[in-house]
C-alpha cells in the first residue's frame, strides 16, 4: 500500500480494484502524491506492492518548479513496513528526465509515511512523504 516513483512515458489507468493513496512529498521537493495501489496478499504478513504513481511537483531544489513525475513502483509490505522502487519520468518544461528512487516507510490499514530519494541525470532529490487511503 505505498509507492514509488518509475519511469514510463503513459496515461495510468488503475484496476477497478486497485486502492487510491494521496499524499504530500516534502524536503528537497514538494508537492502532492497520488497513488493506486493494488494489493496481493502472499504468505502471513506479506504483500507485494505495484501501483503506477503520479508527483505534481510544486518546487524542486535547483529551483524547478511545476515538474510532473509518473511512474512506476514495485515493493513489498512486511508487518506494517513498506519497501519499495520506482522508475518513471519527470516532466521539467519541455525535456523529459528519466528516474529511479526508492521509497521505504511504514503502513497502517488508513495512513502512511516515511522518506523518499529520487535518481536523475542531474543528482538526486530527497525527503519525506506521508499518505492517506482515500475511502469512497
Amino acid at each position: 500500500v505505498l509507492f514509488v516513483l518509475g519511469c514510463a512515458s503513459t496515461q495510468f489507468v488503475p484496476d477497478a480494484d486497485s486502492e487510491k493513496w494521496i499524499g504530500k512529498i516534502s524536503g528537497m521537493a514538494k508537492g502532492d502524491l497520488e497513488l493506486f495501489i493494488k494489493q496481493t496478499h502472499g504468505q502471513d504478513d506479506f504483500y507485494s506492492v505495484t501501483g503506477p504513481f503520479i508527483m505534481n511537483l510544486e518546487t524542486t531544489a535547483g529551483g524547478y518548479g511545476s515538474v510532473t513525475v509518473s511512474g512506476l513502483i514495485k515493493g513489498k509490505i512486511k508487518n506494517g513496513i513498506m519497501k519499495s522502487k520506482f522508475f518513471g519520468d519527470a516532466q521539467v518544461e519541455f525535456n523529459t528526465y528519466q528516474i529511479s528512487g526508492e521509497m521505504i516507510g511504514t503502513i497502517s490499514k488508513t495512513q502512511a509515511l516515511g522518506t523518499w530519494e529520487i535518481r536523475h541525470i542531474e543528482g538526486s532529490h530527497s525527503g519525506k512523504w506521508t499518505a492517506e487511503k482515500v475511502v469512497e
